[in-house]
């Protein structure tokens, strides 16, 4: 008995011969007569099946959630009512992107020659049966219908003989994303390309498809050659390296908010009151929840998807619509870090403040003890003088009293100006 796990394994290690299948079905159901609609259908769900079967962007173990069980059905039934040489020419654009992704993408030789030989069938018969189809062009390849016919399977069949090394059960193939984009575009501008100079002028497809091929040819070369940097030009690729280093997310835009709430607000909880705010504001965040050392709170709603961030006294929970990539998680932990330096920055504001302020009061009351601790003095000075002088002597204790009291005035009239409000106190 053979059970979900073994089936799994044997499909993970035989995944070039699924490929090699699905390809001879794709094969069959293009070169199949067009008047048996039914049976060119029916081989066409075989192939699909065959292709969900190989296709490296799903684990076979994985379960399938509801939107994506809703595309995979959708399209087949597109597939069985409306196909035709355009939907044809499009599913074949994409087979090459995703088997172009894997050839950039494989380390073993003999897996990127497995790959290199299935992308070249399918470019073979993209150009040389389908876009032909297209522009009603199948006489001027008639010729090679033997070849495509007969021979252009030998492709696939090579590949079902083949050994692929270093395969691993547990994870899925390695896909590059952005070759993958890049192949399919350039193949669906291929086939636009090819179809529109065949439109507009009457004249044989292989001079549009050299007339195709080579203008993508020397479009590639141009981009190449303003791909690397230069004396005078800093190049695509740095352009295009720091837009997706980006990965979505304006970065020094936000850097830049959050530098200017640091110079409005000068209490640390409203700065990151703030700062949150602005997190919330990323397309992708449906909300954020935060702990500090002196403050909490939550903005917007919460998801299934959440991911903690910490660093330092912030622990800040980031709910997202969709679960976040590595590359996005390492980006969001910077911008953390960034917002919990300048939160522990706000911190020693205060305290530097704090301690100012209690330095300073402290000062003002020792200053303000010592100069009623003077008057008092002076006071306790008179008081003893008038204790001890006899009534021989009053008339020059009088004397002494009215010469110190103005004194004595104008020190406490001193000291109560120095106890008035600070608003009010001369700077």
């Amino acid at each position: 008995m053979f059970s979900l796990k073994n089936i799994n394994q044997f499909l993970a290690l035989n995944a070039h011969r699924t490929l090699a299948l699905m390809l001879l079905s794709l094969h069959a159901f293009l070169i199949w007569d067009e008047a048996d609609i039914n049976l060119s259908h029916a081989i066409f769900l075989c192939h699909y099946g065959l292709f969900l079967m190989w296709q490296p962007i799903w684990r076979s173990a994985e379960k399938l959630s509801v939107p994506s069980a809703i595309v995979f059905f959708a399209f087949a039934l597109v597939a069985f009512y409306f196909v035709n040489w355009w939907i044809t020419a499009l599913w074949l654009a994409i087979l090459l992107g995703l088997l172009g992704g894997r050839i950039f993408a494989e380390e073993a030789r003999p897996n990127r020659i497995i790959h290199i030989l299935a992308a070249s069938y399918l470019l073979a018969m993209l150009l040389l049966w389908v876009v032909p189809k297209l522009l009603g062009a199948s006489a001027d390849l008639e010729a090679a219908t033997f070849t495509i016919t007969y021979l252009m399977p030998l492709l696939p069949i090579a590949i079902l003989f083949l050994s692929t090394h270093g395969v691993k059960t547990s994870q899925l193939p390695i896909l590059d994303f952005f070759y993958t984009l890049i192949i399919t575009l350039i193949a669906i501008i291929m086939i636009l390309a090819s179809y529109t100079i065949g439109s507009q002028n009457q004249v044989n497809y292989i001079e549009v498809m050299f007339i195709t091929i080579f203008a993508i040819a020397l479009s590639l070369i141009a981009l190449s050659f303003f791909w690397k940097p230069s004396a005078r030009f800093s190049g695509i690729e740095l352009m295009m390296s720091r837009y997706l280093s980006s990965v979505g997310m304006p970065f020094e835009k936000w850097v830049r908010n959050i530098s200017n709430l640091g110079e409005i607000e000068l209490n640390a909880n409203d700065f990151l009151q703030g700062a949150m705010q602005e997190m919330s504001m990323l397309p992708w965040v449906s909300g954020v929840s935060w702990v500090a050392d002196e403050s909490q709170g939550e903005i917007g709603d919460q998801s299934e998807n959440n991911t903690n961030f910490n660093f330092k006294d912030l622990n800040m929970t980031l709910h997202s619509r969709w679960q976040i990539s590595p590359a996005l998680y390492v980006h969001v932990k910077l911008l953390t870090q960034i917002l919990g330096e300048f939160y522990e920055a706000k911190r020693r504001e205060e305290t530097l403040r704090q301690n100012a302020y209690m330095q300073a009061f402290y000062e003002s009351g020792s200053r303000l003890t010592h100069d009623i601790k003077n008057i008092l003095q002076s006071v306790g000075t008179l008081v003893t003088a008038a204790q001890q002088t006899k009534d021989q002597d009053s008339g020059e204790l009088l004397l002494l009293i009215r010469r110190q009291l103005p004194i004595l005035n104008q020190r406490i009239a001193a000291t109560l100006d120095k106890l008035k409000a600070p608003g009010v106190e001369k700077k």
